[in-house]
């Protein structure tokens, strides 16, 4: 039995099959630069591009970092620093103090 679902943000309404998708792309276009087990961290609000971002990590077989999107930059920094993320996915606005 196949399952079809939607996610719904606001008035957007996206498959999932297709944020899956382009998760997928995005995971080949990173493979040269993000091994298994390496950091990567999001700073993403509660958005469509958040399930997208989960698909690449996963597929890349990564390890997600998860930073809620209200930290300033100073504790992303840190967080970065001391997970050593190698790779950070996030809306530009929330690195703007």
């Amino acid at each position: 039995m196949q399952i079809v679902a939607d996610l719904i943000v606001g008035d957007a309404r996206s498959p999932l099959a297709y944020l899956e998708q382009r998760g997928a792309r995005a995971a080949r276009r990173l493979s040269a630069q993000v091994s298994p087990g390496t950091p990567v961290a999001l700073l993403l609000r509660n958005e469509a591009i958040f399930i997208e971002a989960l698909t690449t990590i996963r597929a890349l077989g990564a390890r997600r970092i998860v930073l809620p999107w209200t930290y300033l930059p100073a504790d992303v920094g840190r967080v970065l620093t001391e997970s050593g993320t190698r790779l950070l996915i996030a809306h530009a606005d929330l690195l703007q103090g």
